[in-house]
C-alpha cells in the first residue's frame, strides 16, 4: 500500500513524503500507526538529537481509521517519539510527545500534491 503524508500548514511536510513502512499499533488506548517516511526531518532547534524519520501517528477525528486505511485522506497528528530506538516506548501521555505537525495522509501522491502542495 502506498501512502503519503503531507501538510499546507507546517514547512517539513509541505510537499509529500512517501511512507516506507508502517505498522499498526495502539498507544495509549488509540489506534495509531507508527511510520517511517522516505525524508528523514531535522528537529535539532527542538532539542532532538538526530534527524527523524520515524513518527507516531494518531487520527485526528476518529479511532478506527488508522486500522483500517480504506477512507483517505485521513486528517493525522504527527508526533516524534521520545525515544528513536524504541519509539512506543518513553511516554504517559500524548502531552509526553513533541508534536510535529498536523497533517493529511493520501493514498497517492498525485492526489496528496493537488490537495495539500
Amino acid at each position: 500500500m502506498e501512502m503519503y503524508l503531507v501538510s499546507g500548514d507546517y514547512i517539513d511536510f509541505e510537499n509529500p513524503i512517501k511512507v516506507t513502512k508502517f505498522e499498526k499499533v495502539i498507544l495509549l488506548g488509540k489506534k495509531c500507526l507508527l511510520v517511517e517516511l522516505e525524508k528523514a526531518i531535522d528537529y535539532s532547534d527542538f532539542g532532538v538529537k538526530r534527524c527523524v524519520s520515524q513518527f507516531i501517528l494518531l487520527d485526528r477525528f476518529f479511532n478506527n481509521r488508522l486500522h483500517q486505511l480504506t477512507d483517505f485522506p485521513i486528517e493525522v497528528h504527527v508526533f516524534v517519539p521520545n525515544d528513536l530506538l524504541n519509539p512506543l516506548k518513553g511516554f504517559n501521555k500524548w502531552d509526553d510527545l513533541f508534536s510535529a505537525a498536523w497533517a493529511s495522509l493520501y493514498n497517492s501522491y498525485s492526489t496528496a500534491l493537488a490537495n495539500e502542495g
